[in-house]
């Protein structure tokens, strides 16, 4: 399948600021933001010489539900194309995106050593997407449409401010104190049924921070270090469809909560006018909070009945259910229907998904005149480590650790850069995530890893012409 796309972006910010003020300076503004994009796979794939019963959507068009306004007798995943024997998608879909901000920001000097700052941003932001299956129109051809699946459009307003206090104990140690409030985006369900589960709101969170800057041994040594608390509120986790859907899977609804500590360091050290080191290390402790659920293949059973024992439980929650430490977290949560519920697992005090408790990194960096002055000899080598990452929210499918050693030498001078480089030098093939792709496993609960690139290595040149 070859996918297609186009995005085109505008923005524009006006800001007024006076910061002629000794002890008090100020500024106002507004953001506009618009986006506009077509997305679609043109070519199908023929795969009439599968089985039928073997092939990707056999059974979705057995299930005959209705999704999206289509009927999964068609087929789930896409509306066959009649001059193809395709089930893999042919699809188009359009968005658009535009977004309207105002901010005020203003800093307080009551005196010499500390600083008070203050930002507030009231946004309203309006998403829209038109996804159609089958479809071969637009900027992908002139076939008409087979069917619709789906027009969704919403508006959020949210306002989001940031308060800040530095305080310099001496000119090379300063101590900083932040709680900042945050946004992440809401959107759509596009198999949803049922108007109330076509759209899930924004996640908001608020982020506690304390931490000192400093330099030492005349500057050649500077190191910044943070303690730091998130706090989500209405994460965006799968949960079970409202009353009236007749979808087979789950949407995504606010119904969740992640609670994340940690600290951080960096540092700087010039060992010599020509070598320095760098490097940094982030502690990250991020767990589910209480009210956050799990329920992949979770089934819909009765209200007071036991999940371990009632009901036809698929995906994760019959893989949780034949797993010691993850059994007794099998519970179940309400539906719109107060005779039933539905099985999920509880995740409270799970790591949230791929987030590494630990990260570091560490770097040589060297950079030397040659040549008489002419030209700049450097070279670069870095190690960095990722501890291992959790791929489901259930933490039923880990990575193992990353470790990637990237190196580079060469030399410049004004107008051609020499570099000889390799990347991932110890050919590090641990997996960065695994998806579940139901039509290419024929509604098996298979995870496909997705891996790094591996050992890189090549010589490039770059001339600035201008």
């Amino acid at each position: 399948n070859t996918t297609r796309s186009r995005t085109r972006e505008q923005s524009l910010e006006l800001r007024i600021a006076d910061d002629s003020g000794e002890m008090f300076r100020w500024s106002v503004g507004g953001f506009v933001y618009k986006s506009e994009g077509w997305s679609g796979n043109p070519i199908t794939l023929d795969i009439s010489g599968i089985p039928a019963n073997l092939r990707p959507g056999a059974f979705a068009a057995a299930t005959n539900a209705v999704i999206g306004g289509v009927s999964s007798a068609v087929n789930l995943w896409s509306v066959r194309r009649a001059d193809t024997n395709s089930n893999i998608p042919s699809a188009y879909s359009e968005t658009e995106v535009e977004q309207n901000s105002l901010f005020a920001q203003a800093e307080f000097q009551p005196i010499e050593k500390l600083v008070l700052r203050g930002e507030v941003r009231r946004t309203e932001e309006t998403r829209k997407t038109d996804i159609q299956y089958g479809a071969t129109n637009g900027p992908l051809g002139g076939r008409p449409l087979t069917a619709p699946f789906g027009r969704f459009s919403n508006t959020w307003e949210y306002t989001n401010y940031r308060i800040t206090a530095d305080y310099s104990l001496s000119d090379t140690f300063l101590i900083y104190g932040s709680v900042a409030t945050g946004e992440n985006a809401g959107g759509f369900n596009t198999g949803a049924t049922v108007a109330t589960d076509f759209t899930f709101n924004p996640e908001t969170n608020i982020t506690y921070e304390l931490g000192v800057k400093t330099s030492w041994l005349d500057d050649a040594l500077l190191f910044n270090g943070a303690v730091f608390m998130v706090d989500w509120t209405d994460a965006q986790i799968n949960g079970p469809p409202s009353a009236g859907s007749t979808s087979p899977v789950n949407v995504v609804r606010n119904i969740g909560a992640i609670e994340s500590s940690g600290f951080e360091f960096d540092f700087r050290y010039a060992l010599t006018d020509y070598v320095s080191v760098t490097g940094g290390m982030s502690i990250n402790d991020a767990q589910w909070g209480a009210g956050s659920f799990d329920t992949n293949g979770g089934a819909i059973i009765a209200a007071g009945a036991n999940p371990l024992t009632t009901g036809v439980q698929g995906g994760a929650v019959l893989a949780c259910s034949q797993i010691a430490w993850c059994r007794p977290r099998i519970t179940t949560i309400p539906t719109a229907n107060p005779a039933q519920v539905q099985s999920a697992i509880r995740l409270e005090g799970l790591r949230t998904v791929r987030t590494a408790d630990q990260t570091w990194n560490i770097a040589v960096d060297a950079e030397a005149p040659v040549f008489g002055g002419a030209w700049t000899a450097f070279g670069r080598v870095q190690y960095s480590h990722q501890g291992p990452q959790l791929f489901t929210i259930n933490n039923l499918i880990k990575g193992g650790q990353r470790d990637i050693v990237n190196a580079n030498i060469g030399i410049r001078n004004e107008r051609y850069t020499l570099t000889a480089y390799v990347d991932n030098a110890l050919d590090d093939l641990s997996p960065t995530n695994a998806l579940f792709n139901p039509v290419l496993n024929n509604f098996r609960t298979v995870f496909d890893p997705i891996y790094t690139n591996g050992r890189t290595y090549g010589v490039s040149l770059k001339v600035d012409i201008f």
